[in-house]
Order: structure tokens, then C-alpha cells, then sequence
């Protein structure tokens, strides 16, 4: 009973040294390994030499290297393992060469750890999943021209700068940038600053609604054949204004055609503010009621501004003199007492003249030569519209 009580006491005797000495290696210094370089960044081909320096403790240690696609928990794609034994050297470095011709173009992640062998077995450390070191393998150029992808925008154009269009070869990577052109300006409905008119060009400001950048573009003037800087263009503006003339066509007035006497008395009667006859009698049978100077016509034979050219005839589309326009001007005005030299036309003339409403024009040429439109406009203004010592004001339709 005693014998057995000695060997059992043996026994844990023995049992204690053992966990006794594995807890001391536990605790005592393992074998370890270090990286040269705990990142490598290389291009597809080329072959990565990874270095360690391996510290050693024991007679026998091994040590392991895992290549991890991604991380650490990825699939292994390459390994290496190599058993030092009795090494009088403290240290000894160790290089592992992994070729990457074949190698899918990425992150990979290098899982290092040493083992080693006593008390009759190997032994790996507690963990090793902590001791990682990354390579970064880029893909190879496309030996025979690249291919890319659609592309993506990697910067949004404006409509003030260029934006940026980047495509990536499937194949091994390499990226192509072009230019994605500037967007066009988003211009609002524009403001008038300076408004046209029959004769003058204005101007309109269109501002863009996304950078707010404004252009700045003219507005033509209504009638393209008229000079802004003749004597007769405030003259124009004005008739336009008021309605006595809408021009010959959309875009013209024709300053220089002629007028005929329908043309002229239509002009008057507009400017005096289109009355309407008191009555419908028309004594002339070459005026019909669907002219445009019917009412005119009759309003002047009612005003003794016109008898016609005969008791029954007006020939409205007869060429209109310088006489006759100032005489229907001077009739309009209640005939202002002037006293001419004989001729039918001399006391308008003179009042006319004297009255500076002649100035600029070819009246003093030849009066009884066709008088222009944009004459007979420019007196039509001089005696109705214009402010200064040289204006009159109507009587006759007020």
C-alpha cells in the first residue's frame, strides 16, 4: 500500500515537472522572424524577393510563409516552408522568391510564423494570423494595345470648364483620361437695357442660369434701311410710334421711295389721330371704300385741306410734290396768315420755311419735285411732334 502511495506520488511528481517546463517554454523567448519590408508594391511579371531574418531558440524550427489573395483569410496562392536545424548562428536570413507572371493583378497578404520542436513534438505559436506583410501586384501594360471600357466620368463639365472622362483597360489596369467638353450656357429669356427702335439698334443681356455669366447681344432696329444718324430718323421713330407708317415691308420704310398724294393725306389724317369723317359722301369715283385712304380722303375734303384734282377725281396714286405735302400741312394748320409770291403753294412754303421745318431737306431744290417718305414724314414731325421754337400745334381734329 505504501509502494503504491510512492509511485503515484511519482507519478504527479513527474506529471508537475512536464506542465512545469511547458509552461516555462510558453513564457520563455520562442524563435521569431522579421520582414526586410513590411509592404511591396510591384508590376505584373516581376518577381517579388521577400526577405526575413529568423531569430533562433531551438535545435529544430521551421519556418512558413502563406501568400493570401486579398487578406489574411483569403485563398492561398503560393507557400513556403523551410526546417533549420543545429544552427550555431543566432540568426539567419532567409529570402523566398515569388515569381508573379501568373498572378491576378491586386492585394496580397503575406502570413509569416516560425514552429519548432521539443519534448518529442513541434510546436506553433499561439497565434500567428497577426504577423502579415502586403504586396501589391499591378498589372503588366497590354503588349498589343490595350482594352478599354466604356469609361466613366470622373469629373462633371461645366459650362465654364471641361470635365473629365476616365477609361480603364480590362486587361491590365491603365487608365486614359479625355476631356468631356463644356456644357452650353443656360441663358434665361434676357433683360432689354436699351430698347430699339424704328431706326436704332438696342441691346439685351442674357444671363446664364448655372454660373451666371451674361452675354450681352443687340437687338436690330425695326427698319434695316434707315440711317440712326440721318435728320430724318427721329422723324421715323415717331411716325412708327404713332402709327402713321408701318413701313413698307416688316424690315423696311424706304426713306427714298416717293409717295403718292393717298400715301401722304393717309399720313396727315394718322398723325392728326385718324378722326372719322362726319360724313360718307365721296364725290370721287376713282377713291373706292375698301382703300386704305378712304376715311383719310374724305376727312381732308371735309377739312379743305385737298378738293382733289378734279371735282370727281383725287388720284390717289398720283406722285405727291414737295407743293402739295406742305400745302396739305399748311391746310391742316388753319392756313397761318403768309402772304407768297403768286403761286398756289407760296404762302405753305414760306410758312414753312420760315418756320425751319424745310431745314436738311431738298424742298428749296424744287418744290414741285416728288417728295420722299421720309420727308414728308420728317414735316409731319417738325409741325406735330416736336418740341421747340420751331414747333406748331394742330388745331384742326383736337
Amino acid at each position: 500500500m505504501k509502494r503504491s502511495r510512492r509511485i503515484l506520488s511519482m507519478m504527479i511528481t513527474i506529471l508537475f515537472c512536464i506542465s512545469l517546463f511547458a509552461t516555462t517554454v510558453s513564457a520563455a523567448s520562442r524563435p521569431s522572424m522579421f520582414p526586410e519590408e513590411y509592404e511591396y508594391n510591384v508590376t505584373q511579371g516581376e518577381t517579388v524577393k521577400i526577405k526575413f531574418t529568423v531569430f533562433h531558440e531551438f535545435k529544430s524550427e521551421e519556418a512558413h510563409i502563406r501568400v493570401h489573395k486579398g487578406d489574411g483569410n483569403g485563398s492561398i496562392v503560393a507557400s513556403s516552408d523551410r526546417t533549420f536545424s543545429n544552427y550555431s548562428n543566432p540568426m539567419t536570413e532567409y529570402t523566398v522568391n515569388w515569381d508573379t507572371d501568373d498572378i491576378e493583378p491586386g492585394k496580397y497578404v503575406v502570413e509569416y510564423w516560425v514552429s519548432f520542436y521539443t519534448m518529442y513534438e513541434w510546436h506553433e505559436p499561439p497565434t500567428h494570423n497577426n504577423h502579415l506583410l502586403t504586396i501589391n501586384v499591378k498589372a503588366a501594360p497590354c503588349k498589343n494595345g490595350h482594352t478599354f471600357d466604356d469609361g466613366k466620368i470622373t469629373k462633371s463639365s461645366t459650362c465654364k470648364a471641361t470635365g473629365v472622362n476616365t477609361k480603364t483597360c480590362t486587361v491590365c489596369g491603365t487608365e486614359e483620361t479625355s476631356a468631356i467638353p463644356k456644357t452650353e450656357h443656360q441663358w434665361d429669356e434676357g433683360t432689354i437695357k436699351v430698347a430699339a427702335s424704328a431706326t436704332a439698334s438696342g441691346n439685351k443681356v442674357y444671363t446664364c442660369k448655372t454660373c451666371k455669366e451674361t452675354k450681352t447681344e443687340e437687338v436690330p432696329a425695326k427698319f434695316n434701311d434707315v440711317d440712326s444718324n440721318g435728320y430724318y430718323a427721329p422723324a421715323i421713330d415717331w411716325a412708327f410710334d404713332k402709327d402713321v407708317t408701318s413701313g413698307t415691308t416688316d424690315s423696311t420704310f424706304s426713306p427714298n421711295d416717293e409717295c403718292t398724294r393717298g400715301h401722304v393725306l393717309t399720313f396727315l389724317w394718322r398723325a392728326m389721330g385718324s378722326p372719322n369723317p362726319t360724313t360718307s359722301e365721296n364725290p370721287f369715283k376713282d377713291v373706292s371704300s375698301n382703300q386704305y385712304y378712304y376715311k383719310a380722303i374724305l376727312w381732308g375734303v371735309e377739312q379743305g385741306i385737298t378738293s382733289g384734282t378734279s371735282p370727281t377725281t383725287f388720284s390717289p396714286e398720283e406722285t405727291c410734290s414737295y407743293a402739295h405735302i406742305l400745302t396739305f400741312i399748311w391746310r391742316s394748320q388753319d392756313k397761318p396768315d403768309y402772304t407768297g409770291l403768286g403761286e398756289w403753294y407760296e404762302d405753305a412754303l414760306s410758312w414753312a420755311s420760315d418756320n425751319g421745318i424745310l431745314e436738311e431737306t431738298s424742298a428749296t431744290n424744287s418744290v414741285e419735285s416728288a417728295c420722299p417718305r421720309k420727308d414728308v414724314v420728317t414735316y409731319l414731325y417738325r409741325i406735330l411732334a416736336e418740341e421747340g421754337g420751331k414747333a406748331l400745334h394742330h388745331k384742326v381734329g383736337e
